[in-house]
């Protein structure tokens, strides 16, 4: 089996097909059948034609259609037959030809294995593999992840940062288990890298991801002898170590890092003191990244709230809110109302200049939430011109129906105030 993998200018503008012999294929940057690169614009809707022949190559002929050249060692082609390890360019993106053996199988590991489970604090006394360059790298991390403008650029960048401190693996990919209605929870690769791009995609150990985000999440090692080339896994005759440690960060999200690769010279085995090394710096990035997805979590959800609660109410939540106590349930409160009054004839009135309007409004319903929250209450909505706010939630208020109307009292003043 052959794999093509493309490679856009963009670290998020990758995709590859697997290929057997006698397939074709259409590459273009809309190919609902075949390989889509919507990212190139220099790409026809139909490119090229891709041609399996049954000694491992492929035979690249472009669409009469196409617009632009495909290259081959920089030359323009009409037709070119590529082995694995070529490749071809058209436009900004390249198309490499890849071997398509899997890193790891889907089934079960091979007899063989062997695997070791990392109990809490079971490393602590596993001394780090070149120190110096791993706090080189450690350094960068803090930056990488307030730099990260999503989920999926924290994954690339999390995945180079794991590639240059474990400086033998080969392979790096973020995983999640995901619950599935019918059989075993479903293992999704969110992000994956290779420190040769060409080697193929990663598809880890369903096994191994399970054990390591089961029950008890926690590090596991797996091991094996990869001089049998004769075992039906193709990923014995690639790697012969992989470990997986769970990235513990959002309740309900079950992620981890799954980094893999081959001992040189030694059996796995022989060198697992180094990989006991690489399982703690994976475990130290893991806990590190998982503090501070955390903290974000906790910012935003403080930062919604602010919109909403009062200070003293945050501060009764506390710095990690039990959500729970802001679930709905029935008690006594105390509702306030506020509508600006003849709003929509002030809205006609002000149709030629409606940016103003709405700063006025803005303004006001500034002085209502200040308000609202002054004297404890919760801000419950926001309609057009009207505001609700209310008290006896999430926490009773004795006093709630006083505060409630001294909150009244002071919207009605300070707008008196801005209108004089």
């Amino acid at each position: 089996m052959l794999e093509l993998i493309a490679i856009g200018p963009s670290v998020d503008q990758r995709n590859s097909v697997r290929l057997n012999a006698g397939h074709t294929l259409r590459v273009g940057r809309h190919s609902p059948e075949g390989l889509s690169i919507p990212w190139d614009p220099y790409l026809s809707q139909h490119h090229v034609t891709l041609t399996v022949l049954e000694n491992r190559s492929v035979r690249i002929e472009p669409s009469q259609n196409a617009v632009n050249c495909v290259y081959v060692s920089g030359e323009a082609i009409t037709s070119a037959v590529l082995s694995v390890g070529d490749f071809f360019v058209i436009g900004d993106t390249s198309f490499h030809l890849g071997s398509g053996t899997d890193s790891h199988s889907k089934s079960d590991q091979p007899e063989g294995i062997e695997a070791v489970r990392f109990e809490p604090g079971q490393l602590e006394q596993v001394p780090y593999r070149d120190p110096g360059k791993r706090i080189e790298v450690l350094t960068r991390l803090p930056e990488l992840i307030w730099g990260a403008r999503s989920d999926d650029d924290l994954h690339h960048r999390l995945a180079g940062l794991l590639l240059a401190g474990v400086t033998h693996a080969d392979a790096v990919a973020i995983v999640e288990l995901r619950p599935n209605t019918v059989g075993s929870p479903e293992i999704t690769v969110l992000h994956w890298d290779r420190r040769q791009e060409t080697a193929g995609s990663v598809r880890p150990s369903s096994r191994l991801v399970q054990d390591a985000l089961g029950d008890t999440p926690q590090s596991i090692l797996h091991t094996w002898d990869a001089q049998n080339n004769d075992q039906q896994y193709t990923v014995v005759g690639e790697f012969n170590w992989a470990y997986c440690t769970p990235i513990r960060d959002v309740p309900g999200e079950r992620r981890a890092i799954y980094v893999a690769g081959r001992a040189s010279g030694q059996t796995a085995q022989s060198g697992r003191p180094a990989l006991e090394s690489d399982v703690k710096y994976t475990e130290l990035i893991s806990e590190i990244v998982g503090a501070i997805r955390r903290v974000n979590r906790l910012e935003r959800q403080r930062a919604s709230f602010r919109q909403f609660f009062a200070p003293p109410i945050l501060t009764a939540l506390g710095d990690d809110p039990d959500t729970s106590l802001l679930e709905p349930r029935e008690c006594d409160v105390t509702v306030m109302f506020c509508d600006l009054r003849d709003f929509s004839r002030h809205a006609e009135n002000s149709s030629d200049d409606l940016i103003a309007l709405l700063k006025r409004v803005s303004r006001i319903m500034g002085v209502i939430t200040t308000q609202i929250h002054r004297f404890g209450g919760v801000t419950g909505d926001f309609q057009g011109d009207a505001a609700l706010g209310f008290w006896g939630w999430p926490f009773p208020a004795a006093t709630a129906t006083q505060d409630a109307c001294r909150a009244a009292l002071g919207i009605r003043s300070e707008l008196q105030r801005a209108a004089d």
